[in-house]
């Protein structure tokens, strides 16, 4: 008959914990009388052994999945705001454009981009102009449903979607949006800041790519400027 070396020395001594009960009796066992069922045993605490070691494994592979998502989720959200970044954005905007080629409905994409943000900072430190940013990404995101997405494009410019909404409701939610940061409370050393918005809206066209729609909006955000600010234009 073959003979099969049972588990000893230093590497089975890290598995005599109470979670490996079983693998501890079998060795006990084998430690015994020698019987005829030593080879058996043998084979069962080998088993033991591997699914223990497995079962390691998978802990492993769970962790780092666990890691790699946080990491992820990183990725795709900006420091400052918290609210997801340009990257997600894009992402959201490729499903949300495939989703309306599948399955129909309106689909509106907006572009917002704080009012003379520059004079924030020159007068009160890039500090403010930060506290300013957190302040209207929260009062953004309070404002819009949990089907709408909210990120921060870049610097002081905000990106919407708004799924199934037709323009003129899209219209009235941006605006509505607007007056709630113009109307908010933000106050620096004491003095109150009226902090207003300009903003494009444009509605997906049948067969458009939605980074044109994206570009028409945005053009819409530079018209708003041009013709005085805090206020909203369609693309």
């Amino acid at each position: 008959m073959a003979t099969i070396t049972p588990i000893t020395g230093t590497g089975a001594l890290s598995l005599l914990d109470p979670k490996h009960a079983r693998l501890r009796r079998l060795l006990e066992a084998l430690n015994g009388p020698d019987t005829q069922h030593n080879t058996e045993l043998a084979l069962q605490a080998r088993i033991v052994h591997l699914q223990s070691e497995l079962d390691d494994c998978r802990q492993r592979l769970q962790r780092l999945d666990g890691v790699a998502r946080q990491q992820q989720r990183q990725a795709l959200t900006d420091v400052l705001t918290g609210l997801p970044n340009r990257r997600a954005w894009q992402q959201r905007l490729a499903e949300a454009t495939a989703y309306c080629r599948r399955h129909g409905g309106e689909l509106q994409l907006a572009m917002l981009d704080v009012d003379h943000f520059k004079r924030i900072n020159d007068a009160f430190g890039h500090s403010a102009g930060d506290k300013a940013l957190r302040l209207i990404a929260r009062l953004l995101a309070s404002r819009l449903r949990d089907s709408d997405f909210l990120a921060r494009y870049g610097g002081e410019e905000f990106a919407i979607l708004l799924p199934n909404t037709g323009q003129a409701d899209g219209s009235w939610v941006i605006e509505q949006l607007c007056e709630t940061i113009e109307a908010a409370p933000f106050h620096i050393r004491g003095r109150r800041l009226r902090i207003t918005c300009s903003a494009g809206l444009a509605s997906l066209a049948d067969d458009e790519p939605g980074m044109e729609t994206l570009r028409r909006a945005d053009r819409a955000l530079y018209k708003a400027k041009k013709a005085g600010r805090n206020r909203l234009e369609l693309g």
